[in-house]
């Protein structure tokens, strides 16, 4: 459970129902809140200090960098609440990552320590809404023909086509009808897999079930970095420039547009977008733009 200083000690009276567990719940969180509020943030220069003197061996240094970062693993849980598992627990995973980003953490790669432990935090949190959640575990290929019927479904009705049947669906696919009553069997009853991990965002559980994304801490705050700096960089161009950039090259999350679909969102022609797309690179493409970049591309 949690404990006053904010850490985890483990155990657990397991789930009680009643109104008054739930009050006590509720009271609980805000106390821990009020809290780990008591705790300065620390700048990365401190950071940098606690971490050499962790790897020195220093207890205190450990308990400091981690007392410090404990409202960054309310903020991160917050992100997944009622997704099946209580907000005390994911904050309780989340304590989890974020002492073993403490025990990883490598401040000569010169990466602020709080962006490199959400890696660690995100990773406990997601692990336990899969553990712990509500979420019923598929065997990989039948998720992969759940998406691909899903996939086809929106292309029909986008297209729009009459609602295929199921033997129209399975000759698409090429596959069983059978395969196609079971698959939908096998999505009623993995519904939260296709809910969104964080609010606004694409990204679902079953997209971190299945894949090795966040295999690397490492190569996540890299990019976390680099979106960083490329935002940085485009922040000094027109905002029609950069919102052309980011269409065109897929920033920001988004899907790639062609010079014609661009071109039809603003009500010009394919050969000025072009011409646009080119005189926004050429203002990135300053000496000490791509300078600030090249170690990104050197360690990732």
């Amino acid at each position: 459970m949690i404990t006053e200083d904010g850490l985890n000690n483990g155990g657990g009276n397991g789930n009680q129902e009643s109104t008054s567990s739930e009050r006590s719940a509720g009271n609980l969180l805000g106390l821990y809140i009020s809290e780990i509020g008591k705790y300065e943030l620390l700048d990365k220069a401190e950071e940098n200090y606690l971490s050499r003197r962790i790897n020195q061996g220093s207890k205190l240094a450990r308990k400091k960098l981690i007392l410090s970062n404990l409202r960054l693993v309310v903020k991160l849980a917050k992100q997944y609440a009622s997704q099946g598992v209580s907000l005390l627990d994911l904050i309780q995973e989340g304590n989890i990552g974020l002492m073993e980003a403490v025990e990883r953490f490598d401040e000569t790669k010169g990466y602020k320590f709080s962006t490199y432990a959400t890696w660690w935090i995100k990773q406990k949190i997601r692990l336990a809404l899969v553990n712990q959640g509500e979420t019923v575990r598929v065997p990989p290929h039948t998720y992969d023909i759940i998406r691909k019927i899903k996939n086809l479904k929106q292309e029909e009705k986008e297209e729009g086509k009459k609602k295929l049947s199921r033997e129209e669906i399975a000759e698409k696919l090429d596959i069983s009808v059978e395969t196609v009553k079971r698959a939908e069997r096998a999505e009623k009853r993995t519904v939260s897999l296709d809910k969104p991990l964080e609010e606004g965002s694409d990204e679902v559980l079953g997209d971190f079930i299945e894949s090795d994304e966040y295999s690397s801490p490492e190569k996540e705050t890299l990019k976390a970095l680099l979106d960083e700096d490329l935002e940085s960089g485009l922040s000094e161009l027109s905002e029609r420039k950069r919102e052309i950039i980011k269409l065109r090259y897929g920033l920001d999350g988004r899907e790639t547009e062609t010079l014609a679909e661009v071109g039809e969102r603003y009500g010009i022609s394919r050969e000025r977008v072009r011409q646009i797309e080119v005189e926004a690179l050429e203002e990135l493409a300053k000496p000490r733009f791509l300078n600030h970049l090249k170690r990104y591309f050197a360690k990732i």
